[in-house]
């Protein structure tokens, strides 16, 4: 045998002993670990890669193989859903009998083209697998405001809270948010999440309230959780330059309802 022999073989050997034991899929097939079976508008029209619709609100269905390995009862790990460039965990997953997890999450998609992965993340943070990029365009109206509010502990509940211009404290009008998701006119508050993570999504497409507007967070829930939640605000007029915020809540400041411990994000005037 030559000595190239030798060396090709140490190399293939070397990279199935990286791939089998490290957590790094193989390139191509199912080792890819995530797979998008496919999405659902909130109307119960399902979309196909490449599609077009007309719902915003969008579920997306699949199955990711566990970090952990299929005998383990756990996930070992995290599940991200990826939408242009933006990622949301997965707090909604169940195993199967052959030891995949089955798992699904609402997101709000964009006017135009938009694509999406699913990301699988070991124990560690680090990459495990990712599915192919699934393409969906929204045949939508022009957004006058975007808020979409994230943070990063699960099972945490994090309320976004948005006053328009002819906001009221004894009516509680013109203010949007999980009691009354479309307290504003034009304006709607698409996803309320309560165990993790979020996104929490309002829009407006055709309010006529001008003036001051007003965007806060309430930490609303730690459900248990101790560690600090740091929230991440995205804010987004007239399809323009999106600007973010952040904001850490310690676990003492959760409280429900009361706004004492509110983070006031920012105010604009459109």
């Amino acid at each position: 045998m030559t000595k190239q022999w030798f060396v090709a073989a140490a190399v293939i050997v070397a990279a199935l002993m990286l791939y089998g034991c490290c957590g790094i899929p193989f390139p191509g097939g199912n080792a890819q670990h995530a797979n998008v079976t496919g999405l659902t508008g909130r109307d119960g029209t399902a979309v196909a890669n490449g599609g077009t619709t007309t719902e915003r609100v969008q579920h997306i269905a699949g199955t990711v193989d566990n970090p952990g390995g299929n005998d383990a009862t756990i996930f070992s790990g995290r599940v991200a859903v990826v939408l242009n460039g933006q990622k949301q965990y997965v707090t909604d997953m169940t195993r199967n009998d052959d030891g995949t997890w089955d798992f699904g999450a609402d997101f709000v998609i964009g006017r135009g083209t938009n694509n999406v992965v699913v990301q699988v993340e070991d124990a560690n943070g680090g990459a495990y697998g990712q599915s192919d990029t699934f393409t969906v365009t929204g045949n939508l109206p022009a957004r006058q405001v975007e808020v979409v509010l994230t943070w990063d502990t699960n099972l945490t509940d994090v309320d976004m809270h948005v006053y328009a211009p002819g906001y009221s404290s004894t009516l509680n009008s013109d203010h949007t948010w999980y009691q009354a998701l479309n307290g504003i006119s034009g304006c709607n508050l698409d996803l309320d999440k309560t165990d993790g993570y979020g996104p929490e999504t309002f829009i407006c497409e055709n309010t006529t309230e001008t003036g001051q507007w007003a965007i806060k967070v309430r930490y609303y829930s730690d459900h248990g959780v101790t560690a600090p939640t740091t929230a991440t605000v995205r804010v987004t007029l007239n399809e323009g330059q999106t600007q973010s915020y952040t904001h850490t809540f310690t676990a003492d400041q959760a409280n429900a309802d009361d706004p004492t411990n509110d983070w006031t994000v920012t105010t604009f005037t459109r």
